[in-house]
Order: structure tokens, then C-alpha cells, then sequence
């Protein structure tokens, strides 16, 4: 089980959905994305990888309902394999995106 979720996820310096994870949905979801609730639920006992997968795919979707963007569930599965393949093969990629946006906080400070 992934140790450090993240109980919430910024959208906007004041805006923020709240991140759970639920013992089980009604149907067969891994996950929900409420954007009138600002909520994103995960469910409880998948996989590590999984859970990360089901965690993308509902970013994927509040960025969709922020951005009234209309993404479609397929195109949102796209997405979200072609992100977490992009991140499984390039390692130094979420370091790079650590560092650059790091140094962007430091540089506001000044």
C-alpha cells in the first residue's frame, strides 16, 4: 500500500481537492474524480501501481473539470497509461520537474 498519499491535490493556491481512500464504490471504479464536491476517492487494496494509475486518471479528470476541457473517458485512459509510462521510463523526469520547480519557488522568495 502506497505510504504517503497525498490528502489533498492543489488545483490553485486556493483551491484543492480532498484525496481518500474508500473500501469500495457501488460498481467496478478504481476511483472518482466530484468536482461539486472537490473530492477524489481511490479505492482501498489495489496495488501499488494501481492505486498510482487510479490517482492519475482522477487528476487527469479534475483538470478536465476545471478546465472544461471535455475529455472523454477514453481519451482519459489514454492519458492516464501514456502518463504513467512516461514517468515508469524517464526516472530522472520527476526530478528534473522537482528541481526546476524548486528553484521557481526559491526565486519567488527573493
Amino acid at each position: 500500500m502506497i505510504q504517503k498519499m497525498p490528502y489533498r491535490i492543489r488545483f490553485e493556491p486556493r483551491k484543492a481537492y480532498g484525496v481518500s481512500m474508500v473500501s469500495g464504490f457501488d460498481d467496478e471504479l478504481d476511483g472518482t474524480c466530484n468536482p461539486n464536491t472537490k473530492e477524489i476517492k481511490i479505492r482501498l487494496g489495489m496495488t501499488d501501481r494501481a492505486t498510482l494509475s487510479a490517482l492519475i486518471h482522477e487528476i487527469i479528470h479534475l483538470v478536465n473539470f476545471e478546465r472544461d476541457l471535455n475529455i472523454t473517458e477514453e481519451q482519459t485512459l489514454g492519458l492516464e497509461h501514456g502518463l504513467l509510462k512516461v514517468l515508469e521510463l524517464n526516472p530522472d523526469l520527476l526530478k528534473l520537474i522537482q528541481e526546476v520547480l524548486k528553484k521557481r519557488e526559491r526565486s519567488k522568495g527573493s
